[in-house]
């Protein structure tokens, strides 16, 4: 633990240039001198080595002191911190595939002697900013790093809070600070000590192994009909496959059915299309066809109505012939371009409000009319293709 805590008292003067700081907590204090200046904000980290408690101490187990003084209010802020450990006997879950360890529950703290509890340490926390000079110069750059970089790391922080370190210490009167300097001091205590009190070692423990397998739990009954099931439809898709295999087998179709050239090589010599008109909408087809079954022709392999071929169903004026006959509806003339041809008395002219042709219009259309934009021709445009009109 960090055991982080307000000064109890703290003072900061400028005199000469230059800030003098001064602060009590218990039984500790501290003086620190720091050159002033107009706009930069002063911080850092002192080891605290007036305590009646701990006056000859190691320095790298005396308290700290987080000191910030702001250049825009004058404003000083200083946290006391004396770090401290104890040792247990725990309970610890830990998942050896991937090294995460898990729960961890306190037994006691009858903690046999170790490296932490006795030499070198004898139960004492290291504050992990100051450490005893020596001659390895790297050594001694990277303790100047920390003392540098922990302060600072805090000091950017309340760069981001409104105001900056100005409002962040007039904030609760420092209060603000005084946990953020808690918490990432206690976050560095706690990487510090697994690189330093934590190490491997060859001792035999009481544990116990669990194993978590991954399985399927498959329900017998549930499986077994679900099974069943399966491989009924598969029965039942083959049984149809295989009808369907056997009705379609005489069925031609001179191209794929979903086309328009399908649509048309299926509909060209049928009769019921003459019933139709265009622009019809699905109300005025089912109308026109109301009553009319279809099939296929085995014969001609048109799409036909039910009694067409055999003679019991006609479509166009009465001839004469037995059976049903259905009124036929030719299509609209719509707009017309060019010379009209010679055309019958009822026959509608371009431009009138007639468009809707009747039987007393074909010979009119037989006589006069040039179907695509070609010249006049005696084209019957109600003849069946491939027959002569009567």
């Amino acid at each position: 633990m960090s055991n982080c805590a307000p000064a109890d008292s703290q003072s900061a003067t400028l005199a000469n240039g230059q800030w003098t700081i001064k602060a009590s907590w218990e039984s500790c204090t501290l003086n620190v001198t720091a050159p002033a200046q107009a706009t930069a904000d002063l911080y850092g980290v002192e080891p605290v080595q007036d305590c009646t408690q701990n006056a000859t101490q190691d320095p790298r187990f005396q308290p700290v002191v987080f000191w910030f003084l702001s250049a825009q209010s004058g404003g000083l802020s200083m946290t006391f911190c004396q770090p401290s450990s104890k040792a247990y006997n725990v309970l610890a879950e830990a998942d050896l595939a991937s090294g995460v360890l898990g729960d961890v529950i306190v037994m006691n703290d009858n903690v046999a002697p170790n490296n932490f509890t006795s030499a070198p340490f004898s139960g004492q926390t290291l504050n992990g900013v100051y450490f005893p000079q020596t001659n390895d110069r790297f050594a001694n750059a990277r303790a100047i790093a920390i003392q540098t970089a922990l302060p600072d790391a805090i000091y950017r922080t309340t760069r981001s809070y409104p105001g900056g370190l100005a409002g962040i210490i007039a904030e609760n009167n420092g209060a603000e600070l005084n946990d953020l300097t808690n918490k990432t001091y206690t976050q560095f205590l706690a990487f510090a000590a697994q690189q330093t009190y934590f190490f491997d070692d060859f001792n035999t423990i009481n544990s116990s192994l669990r194993n978590w397998e991954f399985r399927l739990w498959v329900y017998p009954l549930a499986a077994h009909s679900y099974a069943a099931a399966l491989a009924l439809i598969g029965v039942l898709g083959a049984w149809v496959h295989l009808m369907h295999l056997r009705a379609r087998r005489n069925v031609y179709l001179s191209c794929d059915p979903a086309t328009m050239a399908g649509t048309l090589s299926m509909t060209s010599e049928s009769g019921f299309p003459r019933m139709l008109k265009a622009g019809d909408n699905d109300a005025d087809m089912a109308r026109s066809l109301k009553g009319l079954k279809f099939g296929i022709s085995r014969r001609t392999w048109q799409v036909v109505a039910e009694g067409e071929e055999e003679g019991t169903l006609h479509f166009g004026a009465d001839s004469g012939a037995a059976g049903q006959f259905r009124e036929v509806r030719f299509g609209s003339l719509g707009s017309s371009t060019g010379t009209p041809g010679v055309y019958s008395q009822g026959f509608p002219t371009p431009g009138s409000a007639r468009t809707v042709f009747d039987v007393e219009d074909r010979q009119g259309l037989v006589e006069g009319a040039a179907p695509f934009g070609r010249k006049e021709s005696n084209v019957d445009p109600f003849a069946t293709p491939g027959h002569p009109s009567t």
